[in-house]
């Protein structure tokens, strides 16, 4: 398997990123790393409850491991490859109804992900050949690191899902 010294996993909200980064830094024997775990003990805040995402930058840029969080898209990391979790948003609709989000942080976070928002804003920060994709719709946090082990480690293609049609459907 290459080695990698800092591995970022982002994604919309709901898409397994604490997760399925927690088993993929055990696995790979390096420190896991939560952004907002950081956010909250230092208050990296520019007002709450907006975060202040050059401080944040800064911050883990004296991280390595496996870095975890959804506004990582946001900006680059030196050295980072970068793991973009997908979900189709009928599925991640499920799993953010559980965390009792509002309607309008709901339907924003669903429309994020149908329209690959992570995935083009890690693609403008990161560069496209920094990114690896993996869909995380049909899979437990298990399957889902071991997917993205597989990927890492070159023996398998990343995903490419494309859940624009939901934005056609009856869910807008």
């Amino acid at each position: 398997m290459k080695r990698f010294s800092r591995i970022i996993v982002t994604g919309t909200p709901g898409t397994g990123k604490t997760s399925v980064g927690g088993l993929v830094a055990k696995e790979l024997g390096l420190p896991f790393v939560e952004a907002n775990a950081i956010v909250r003990k230092e208050k990296l805040w520019a007002r709450k409850p907006e975060v202040n995402l050059a401080k944040l930058r800064k911050r883990l840029s004296r991280e390595w491991g496996v870095i975890e969080g959804h506004l990582l898209c946001e900006f680059s990391i030196p050295g980072a490859v970068v793991l973009v979790l997908r979900c189709n948003p009928r599925v991640l609709e499920k799993r953010l109804a559980k965390r009792n989000y509002s309607r309008r942080k709901l339907k924003t976070n669903l429309e994020a992900e149908a329209i690959d928002y992570c995935m083009q804003r890690a693609e403008q920060e990161y560069g496209p050949s920094r990114i690896i994709q993996v869909d995380c719709t049909r899979l437990d946090e298990k399957a889902c690191a071991k997917r993205c082990l597989r990927v890492l480690a070159g023996k398998r293609e990343q995903d490419c899902p494309d859940f624009s049609g939901w934005l056609y459907g009856p869910n807008v």
